[in-house]
């Protein structure tokens, strides 16, 4: 089972499980990745989803956007974007890592 960890924040090295259901990410407390202390992120800024044996990331029209890859080479995504096991991305200000 693929696991989100967060990687920078608050609550760096928590773990979120990654199933068959979507995961939301953004400022809202409704959302399953909630950073509601990040005002950079946007209330419904991302969604992770499964398909098969894959975990694809996709913003949500975010205000600022959101980026894989390393800090020093990040890029901002304009579609879904398959996510590698190992591969960081950020939401606002906070990164993370799928494992």
């Amino acid at each position: 089972m693929m696991e989100i960890v967060f990687y920078s924040g608050p609550e760096d090295g928590r773990k979120v499980p990654v199933g068959k259901d979507k995961v939301s990410i953004g400022r809202s407390e409704d959302k399953t990745l909630s950073i509601p202390y990040d005002g950079t992120a946007s209330r419904q800024h991302a969604d992770l989803s499964v398909e098969g044996d894959k975990v694809f990331i996709e913003d949500k029209n975010s205000t600022n956007g959101t980026f894989i890859g390393e800090e020093t080479k990040k890029v901002r995504i304009k579609e879904k974007t398959e996510l590698q096991s190992g591969m960081l991305f950020k939401v606002g200000n906070v990164w993370f890592k799928l494992v």
